[in-house]
């Protein structure tokens, strides 16, 4: 997989004691991920190719080739160059199909896991238009939970965010959902979005009621959010995880949006997805 994000440094005055190594007191808490759905199937990240099962496929279609190319011993000449013939091209037909079926193993890959359906919704977005879940099927999006008053992770969220939509195909969408309504208007949204280098056509930036928003972010995304244990910074603690959503609105996967090679690994997710 090429790598599309570089690693950057964020200079910090003073880092606010919400923030340890850029992830948020509520993840800290919650440092365990949600588990897959009652399909009970295990997400396997950052596997190596050759680790593969498929891949191993490839070592007996080597020594089958090998052995197509050595004929048999102790035989007559003509005999021998008969058993040959036919040995050779037994064990070269057998090990083409091995290879053939190792290669498309190799290629397809783990599946990722399916976590859990994202529930139904209906907020507003930054041109003031309503937005649902249907609106989002048949598409795959990555959503974060931010606020635009927040001085802590949440420029860094959105500009990582910016990151990912630059290095995705056209056909992903981006969902930026607040968890301070009454502060991000759906005009604050526009700005903020505006002033963040967010397409317009790509990237949602979503609003509504209070309790309906958290309640999407903690019982829908499984994401941990507390107004109480925020700071000055950032008043309200919230997940500093991107969440990949696939197009039948399930959840595939958390990315911790501070690390480059989780964002790595989420372009590649959403990609396989398309």
């Amino acid at each position: 997989m090429n790598t599309v994000f570089r690693s950057t440094v964020i200079a910090r005055t003073s880092a606010p004691p919400l923030l340890r190594g850029g992830v948020s007191r509520a993840d800290q808490e919650n440092a365990t991920l949600p588990q897959p759905g009652a399909t009970g199937e295990v997400r396997r990240v950052s596997q190596r190719t050759s680790d593969l099962p498929g891949c191993a496929l490839f070592k007996v279609a080597i020594r089958l080739l090998k052995r197509a190319a050595a004929p048999p011993r102790r035989r007559g000449r003509e005999e021998a160059s008969q058993c040959f013939r036919q040995f050779g091209l037994f064990h070269a037909k057998l090990g083409l199909c091995v290879f053939l079926l190792a290669a498309t193993a190799c290629k397809s890959g783990p599946e990722l896991a399916r976590f859990y359906p994202v529930p139904d919704f209906s907020l507003t977005d930054q041109s003031d238009r309503n937005v649902t879940l249907t609106d989002l099927k048949g598409q795959v999006w990555v959503a974060d939970f931010i606020f635009t008053n927040c001085a802590g992770a949440c420029p860094m969220m959105t500009d990582k965010m910016r990151k990912v939509q630059d290095a995705l195909p056209a056909e992903v969408r981006m969902v930026s959902i607040t968890v301070d309504p009454s502060r991000d208007t759906p005009k604050a949204l526009a700005a903020y979005a505006a002033e963040r280098g967010a397409t317009p056509d790509r990237w949602l930036f979503l609003t509504g009621d209070k309790q309906a928003l958290h309640d999407l972010c903690i019982k829908g995304f499984k994401l941990p959010l507390d107004e109480t244990g925020g700071t000055a910074a950032e008043p309200i603690a919230h997940s500093t995880r991107f969440v990949l959503v696939d197009q039948q609105g399930d959840i595939r996967g958390y990315y911790d949006a501070t690390d480059e090679e989780a964002l790595n690994q989420l372009a590649g997710d959403a990609k396989s997805l398309l």
